[in-house]
């Protein structure tokens, strides 16, 4: 699974980063899959690649350093499919490339804390199907975060048992909100 091929390195290094290269199947993972430290997880196709949970209310995804995540689709979870938590002290660049994003309550979950500061990028990414959210960013005391969001795709459908919320919900403790750029945004919406 990709949580032993995660759980099995140890000499990622910024000189030596690390490339987790995921081959086409569905992987259903037991838990979170905690991103290490330069380190990529890097699929062949966005489409055939698949990782999901056992356990729904687990993130499929979660990390906190620089790391990135490329040509992934990630689904099935009523947490977050990728859960981003700064941690105190550390400046750090996550970076999402070429992901799909499909039946989660929330696909994209950043909460950057006082002494973290965080560029998180997401290119060319899609998201669809029923959310609550799409991405939710949680930003406290003060600290400031980028986050830049370019060639994204929406294609959300509505359903009567889910009310989709925010397509981008910010929630600050502070005077300062995130910096947010954002390029190249196509929405489509239907009623489910």
């Amino acid at each position: 699974t990709i949580l032993d091929a995660m759980a099995s390195i140890t000499n990622n290094t910024f000189s030596t980063p690390i490339r987790i290269i995921v081959s086409p199947g569905t992987y259903v993972e037991t838990a979170t899959i905690v991103m290490k430290q330069y380190v990529t997880v890097m699929g062949v196709n966005n489409e055939q690649c698949i990782v999901t949970q056992s356990n729904p209310a687990n993130s499929v995804y979660s990390t906190g350093v620089t790391s990135s995540i490329r040509n992934i689709l990630i689904t099935g979870t009523t947490n977050a499919g990728v859960e981003y938590n700064g941690l105190s002290g550390v400046t750090s660049q996550f970076w999402m490339q070429d992901c799909q994003f499909t039946n989660s309550t929330t696909h994209v979950k950043i909460s950057v804390a006082s002494t973290h500061n965080v560029t998180y990028t997401m290119m060319n990414c899609i998201y669809k199907d029923s959310v609550v959210n799409v991405i939710d960013i949680t930003v406290a005391n003060g600290r400031i975060m980028t986050m830049e969001a370019n060639d994204i795709f929406c294609n959300l459908n509505f359903l009567v048992s889910t009310a989709f919320a925010y397509f981008i919900k910010v929630n600050t403790s502070s005077s300062f909100y995130p910096r947010l750029s954002t390029q190249n945004i196509i929405f489509n919406a239907f009623p489910g």
